[in-house]
């Protein structure tokens, strides 16, 4: 993978990241099939441990990989991310939006 690349990836990965608040303490057992089932759909290790310890809908994102979704699109929509990493605003109220 060239470095820009790559540098990008890393990027988007942090910026997701910090936009989750979702996050939950799975036990060890969950987590570990809950990895392995993001894995199995072809999700990057890192990508699948940080997807697994969120309160992500396993059966939704299995659901639109079926459907022919992106991993990116998946993951966009179930974490509420633009592609850039930005969060979706269009639930907003316009009271929200001018502050």
């Amino acid at each position: 993978m060239p470095a820009a690349k790559a540098a990008k990836k890393n990027h988007d990965d942090q910026s997701v990241s910090s936009k989750v608040s979702a996050r939950v303490g799975h036990d060890d057992a969950v987590f570990e099939w809950r990895q392995g089932q993001f894995e199995e759909m072809g999700f990057s290790k890192e990508k699948s441990a940080f997807l697994a310890d969120t309160r992500i809908d396993l059966e939704k994102a299995r659901k639109m990989k079926k459907d022919g979704c992106s991993l990116e699109l998946i993951e966009d929509i179930l974490l509420g991310t633009t592609p850039h990493g930005e969060d979706h605003d269009w639930y907003k109220t316009d009271t929200d939006q001018q502050g």
